[in-house]
């Protein structure tokens, strides 16, 4: 445009509208929008450094043998073999566990177990303990009494008086009493052949058979 054209008062207006338009403090509106920021934010990716989960440890699905552990299991409980096996064998000794043994009848025979004498009540007792019938205390070798007055051995005189089992009697093990009046002496007794053992009569092997003094074992 040109401004010699326009008549002097017009372009004094002109210039002072723009003028004018440069001060105002109006927002400018011709100014592009702020942009907004597009980009995706970052992703994040995990610490590619952390320790891995522990895939050493084995689960122990192994059962135990026979014999369990070896350094553990040392118990005769973990022995596969079990006897089945029925002892059919008797024994070949007395059973002591019943009889024989100190303060336990005497077993048949008129058996007690070795150092122990048997008593006026047919009891075993231990050296030292009354053998009854006021014949002195038990010896280790079966006999009562000392010196001169020891009896109940084998070949000895019988201790006490009257008849077996209160009276007279036999203290050494697998011994009784024999004869009559001042002749009565301790023989061995129980085995076949032998006389039977006590009254009324007992035997270590064998049945005692006879009657009287004539009984024996058989």
């Amino acid at each position: 445009m040109n401004l010699a054209s326009f008549h002097p008062l017009r372009a004094l207006a002109l210039i002072a509208i723009v003028a004018g338009g440069c001060d105002s403090d109006e927002g400018i509106s011709s100014l592009p929008p702020p942009t907004r920021d597009d980009a995706a934010p970052p992703v994040l990716t995990p610490d590619a450094a952390a320790p891995a989960p522990d895939v050493a440890i084995i689960a122990d699905t192994a059962d135990d043998g026979p014999a369990g552990d070896a350094a553990a299991d040392a118990g005769p409980s973990d022995s596969a073999v079990v006897d089945t096996a029925i002892d059919m064998t008797p024994d070949a000794a007395a059973d002591t566990s019943t009889c024989g043994g100190l303060g336990q009848a005497a077993c048949p025979g008129a058996r007690c177990a070795d150092g122990l004498c048997v008593s006026d009540m047919n009891r075993c007792i231990g050296p030292g303990m009354p053998c009854g019938q006021q014949s002195g205390s038990c010896n280790a070798s079966g006999s009562c009494g000392a010196g001169g007055q020891a009896c109940g051995g084998e070949n000895q005189d019988c201790c006490g008086i009257g008849q077996p089992p209160q009276g007279a009697f036999c203290s050494g093990s697998g011994t009784t009493c024999i004869g009559n009046g001042m002749n009565r002496t301790c023989r061995a007794c129980g085995d076949k052949g032998q006389p039977c053992c006590g009254d009324p009569g007992t035997c270590l092997s064998g049945a005692c058979e006879g009657s009287g003094s004539n009984r024996t074992c058989q």
